[in-house]
């Protein structure tokens, strides 16, 4: 197995030549960046000073909120927008509201909505 940071002085190294090449996956730990150079996100930014944004689709922009914020999957694909032309943040997608009332009631989430620091957290998310 190659030595710590082989892949990159091998990508510096050829920049440029790789003309005629089909391009494939590369698979990275990103966490090395922080525990290999001290620097957090070092790999993933260099990759994707090359590569551009990889960018995500609208199920699995939904999936990670829905994950993380232990929200319906129904729910958020009514909330859920795509973003201005050429905005590729997230994927281009976007949270553009909050849930109406009828919404909330529809998907039992009248507790968890009554908890002003959990409307603000959700509430961080959205963009209009």
């Amino acid at each position: 197995m190659a030595g710590a940071g082989h892949d990159h002085r091998f990508g510096v190294r050829h920049q440029g030549k790789w003309k005629g090449i089909t391009p494939g996956l590369y698979v990275n730990c990103v966490g090395r960046g922080k525990g290999l150079y001290g620097f957090a996100d070092l790999d993933s930014s260099y990759i994707a000073q090359y590569a551009g944004d990889v960018p995500i689709g609208r199920d699995e922009f939904i999936q990670k909120i829905a994950k993380g914020m232990d929200l319906p999957v129904a729910l958020l694909e009514r909330l859920t927008a795509p973003r201005a032309p050429g905005d590729t943040q997230d994927g281009g997608w976007r949270l553009s509201r909050m849930p109406r009332m009828d919404e909330i009631e529809e998907f039992h989430l009248e507790a968890r909505f009554a908890s002003a620091g959990w409307r603000t957290a959700l509430r961080s998310f959205i963009e209009d």
